[in-house]
């Protein structure tokens, strides 16, 4: 899980339906100084954190308290990201 964070996020976010939904990326920084990335939904406060087991595997919990709302790195998906959709798109047969 440990570094797959953003695309993984941004991969969600597209699958979920990009702008036509109500979750939006999120970052905050950890302990040692890394941005982690997910999804929440601003009126709910809901999470989708697809790979916050990189926390809790090793007894930690995710930013969350210094989380912030804020855009992608790009305005449309980004190569990595665009990989891991069509790879689950197979693997669900909804290609």
């Amino acid at each position: 899980m440990y570094g797959h964070c953003y695309v993984a996020s941004e991969a969600l976010f597209y699958l979920l339906g990009g702008r036509d939904q109500p979750f939006r990326p999120c970052r905050g920084k950890d302990d040692t100084g890394n941005v982690h990335w997910w999804l929440e939904d601003p009126l709910s406060g809901e999470r989708l954190d697809v790979t916050a087991d990189q926390y809790h595997s090793v007894g930690k919990t995710p930013p969350y308290a210094t989380g912030r709302f804020g855009p992608f790195l790009t305005k449309e998906p980004s190569k990595r990201e665009r990989v891991v959709i069509e790879r689950v798109k197979h693997s669900t047969g909804s290609a």
